[in-house]
């Protein structure tokens, strides 16, 4: 679904992402994990558009999108930078329903709500609540239930549980899980491997701008665990 193939870019003083190839397979979780100033947040960068790379290029469902975006592709790709962007004046519910966008016809917009919402039980109680009266595991569940509504193929997701809580990370790793289960494939940026180990389909280790490991969950053999 996602390939990136011989990717590099430079910061004036210093490379920040080397010769590096890697692929997201359909209706899998692949986690890229590292450490601080790796690459992770560099390559969500150039994957969301937001970056061009000095070079390489990035393929996603056929298409070439290293540079240009074609409209046929609206929609199928969410990056989520964090819990960033949600609306403080608006509710929950209405910040959940401003990620189905795309969608015009009311029955699926209707059904594609349902879904989400049975997916975030924790938040029952908040949905009609401004959104800044919310803790910040709260907004990362409401911003990726957001990502989800649309159902996209592919939901890239920088440091989805950075920071919080084990509780709310737990919470936050249970849905991706389960929104991945109803066929939304993910690539998350994580730099704690134990996370990437209880819900990733394939392992991506980057250390300074370069993959140095790739495997499935058990290839992450308890060593690697005491390493992050």
């Amino acid at each position: 679904m996602l390939k990136i193939s011989h990717l590099n870019f430079k910061y004036p003083n210093s490379t920040a992402i080397n010769d590096l190839t890697m692929q997201v397979k359909e209706k899998e979780i692949v986690s890229l994990i590292g450490k601080r100033a790796s690459g992770k947040s560099t390559l969500f960068k150039i994957i969301a558009g937001l970056q061009e790379p000095d070079s390489g290029n990035i393929f996603f469902i056929g298409e070439n999108i290293t540079q240009n975006r074609p409209k046929s592709l609206n929609g199928k790709m969410v990056c989520l930078n964090r819990y960033y962007g949600l609306f403080n004046e608006m509710s929950v519910k209405d910040n959940i329903e401003l990620g189905a966008w795309n969608i015009k016809d009311k029955k699926i917009f209707q059904e594609n709500l349902n879904k989400t919402l049975e997916l975030i039980p924790h938040l029952h109680k908040q949905y009609n609540k401004n959104i800044k009266f919310l803790c910040n595991g709260e907004k990362m569940l409401t911003a990726i239930a957001r990502a989800i509504i649309s159902f996209p193929k592919l939901i890239v997701i920088d440091e989805p549980t950075l920071g919080f809580y084990p509780l709310f990370a737990e919470k936050i790793l249970d849905l991706i899980h389960k929104a991945n289960q109803l066929g939304i494939t993910f690539l998350l940026m994580q730099n704690k491997l134990e996370n990437a180990v209880k819900i990733s389909n394939w392992i991506y280790e980057i250390e300074d701008g370069e993959i140095i490991k790739e495997g499935d969950n058990k290839s992450f053999e308890k060593f690697d665990l005491q390493r992050y």
